[in-house]
């Protein structure tokens, strides 16, 4: 854990009302890793369950999700309640500019906008990047991958060193073609999703309300949310607020947030993980 300078100081006026004076830098959160629904941000920043006001007094903070998701009635009203906001570049900086902070699920974002953001938002009070991490994030759901990913090379390996399975292979060769097909088909549908509406249906397979065998609902298993150190952004190459965001920044500035990311794992991991745990992969 660590100490993240307020964002705003209370201070009462004649009337006795409550004002908010800005004092201290905006901060992007860069919530990793995105797993299915990003719980650990929803119960560690929305609705305070982690005690956010207590460790981080005076930073508001606003979790962005996509557009789409304010399409769907009842789903809306429920994400506004939490005061969750849309992920749309406008807002973003609007948000930021006005002195709030915004949590994003990075999720492999492409052309590191989340640090563009930062460079175009910063102004004279300042702003952070802060890696965040979720330890057990993606143990609350099993995920049956519909694509040639090379973690199902590499399961379909050890799998084929295993006596028991090939005594087998040769009776659900039939099985295994109609299962590949079936995989590509639901594959497409997602690449359909995903490119026209911005978002994509993962299969995944959990634990029920009843049971603990079959269900959409989670796992009970914890989520560890962990805060690294807030990177100070500023402009490089002799630019100045407001300047045309270069290339090279962006890149600077992202290789010091994947610095600091490795940093938050290497701290947690020990603790937070199971001994067999996969090291984190970082994927550009």
């Amino acid at each position: 854990m660590v100490d993240l300078e307020p964002t705003f100081k209370d201070t009462p006026d004649s009337e006795n009302k409550r004002n908010d004076e800005r004092i201290g830098p905006s901060y992007i959160f860069g919530y990793h890793p995105h797993g299915i629904i990003a719980t650990g941000v929803s119960s560690g920043f929305t609705n305070n369950g982690a005690g956010w006001d207590e460790m981080f007094p005076g930073i508001k903070c606003f979790v962005t999700t996509l557009v789409n998701q304010f399409r769907v009635p009842f789903y809306r009203d429920y994400l506004m309640a939490l005061g969750v906001t849309s992920v749309v570049k406008n807002n973003l900086k609007l948000l930021l500019n006005k002195g709030g902070s915004v949590v994003i699920v990075v999720g492999g974002a492409r052309e590191k906008g989340f640090v563009k953001l930062a460079l175009e938002s910063l102004d004279k009070n300042g702003l952070c990047l802060v890696p965040v991490y979720g330890f057990g994030e993606n143990d609350i759901y099993n995920v049956i991958f519909t694509h040639d990913s090379e973690a199902n090379r590499l399961k379909r390996s050890d799998d084929s060193e295993d006596d028991e399975e090939l005594e087998f292979q040769d009776s659900s060769v039939t099985f295994e073609e109609a299962s590949k097909k079936f995989k590509r088909l639901v594959h497409q549908f997602q690449l359909f999703l995903k490119n026209n509406f911005g978002w994509t249906l993962p299969i995944v397979v959990s634990r029920g309300i009843f049971n603990y065998d079959f269900g959409i609902l989670p796992y009970r298993k914890p989520i560890n949310v962990v805060f690294g150190k807030p990177i100070k952004i500023s402009r490089l190459y002799g630019l100045n607020f407001g300047d045309p965001v270069k290339q090279e920044e962006i890149d600077y500035w992202h290789n010091e947030y994947v610095k600091g990311l490795l940093e938050v794992w290497k701290w947690g991991k020990p603790q937070f993980s199971e001994p067999n745990d996969e090291d984190l992969k970082i994927v550009e």
